[in-house]
C-alpha cells in the first residue's frame, strides 16, 4: 500500500497539473493491484507503483512550459528558505546545512527534495522558519 506522504504528493501534483478525473483515474488504471486487477485509487497502489507515479507526474510537469513554476518553489523562494534557515541551524557548515534543513522540510511538510517543495507548502515553511528566528532570539536575550 501507498504511504499517505505519497497519497498526499500524488494528490498534490494531479491538482497542479489540472488534471480531470477521467485523465487521473485512466492513469492509475495502469497499474494493478495483488491480484492483477486495475487500481481505481491511489490508496491502493504499491509503494513501487505510487513513486512511479509520481516520478511519471513529476517529469510531465518538468515537460510541460511554465507549469514547474505554478508548482513548485520558484528559485528566489528556495533562496529565500535558505537563508533563513542559514540564520536559525546551529549547524556548523554549509553541508550540514543543508543536511539539517533537507530533514526538516522532510519531517513537518513531506518534501522530499528540496526544489521540489509544493508552491503551497512555501508560506508555512517560511512562517515556521520566522518563528523558528524569534524563538531563538528571544534564547538569547534571556
Amino acid at each position: 500500500m501507498a504511504t499517505t506522504a505519497q497519497v498526499r504528493k500524488i494528490h498534490v501534483l494531479k491538482d497542479a497539473m489540472d488534471l480531470d478525473e477521467s485523465e487521473y483515474r485512466a492513469m492509475l488504471s495502469g497499474y494493478t493491484d495483488n491480484e492483477g486487477m486495475p487500481v481505481w485509487s491511489s490508496k491502493d497502489l504499491s509503494i513501487n507503483d505510487a513513486s512511479s507515479l509520481i516520478d511519471l507526474l513529476e517529469r510531465r510537469i518538468e515537460k510541460t512550459p511554465n507549469l514547474k513554476e505554478r508548482v513548485y518553489a520558484s528559485t528566489r523562494q528556495l533562496g529565500f528558505i535558505r537563508l533563513l534557515w542559514s540564520r536559525v541551524s546551529r549547524a556548523a557548515n554549509e553541508d550540514r546545512q543543508r543536511v539539517s534543513l533537507n530533514s526538516f522540510l522532510r519531517r513537518r511538510f513531506h518534501a522530499y527534495r528540496f526544489d521540489h517543495i509544493p508552491r503551497s507548502s512555501v508560506p508555512k515553511i517560511i512562517k515556521s522558519l520566522r518563528s523558528m528566528k524569534e524563538r531563538r532570539a528571544h534564547e538569547y536575550a534571556q
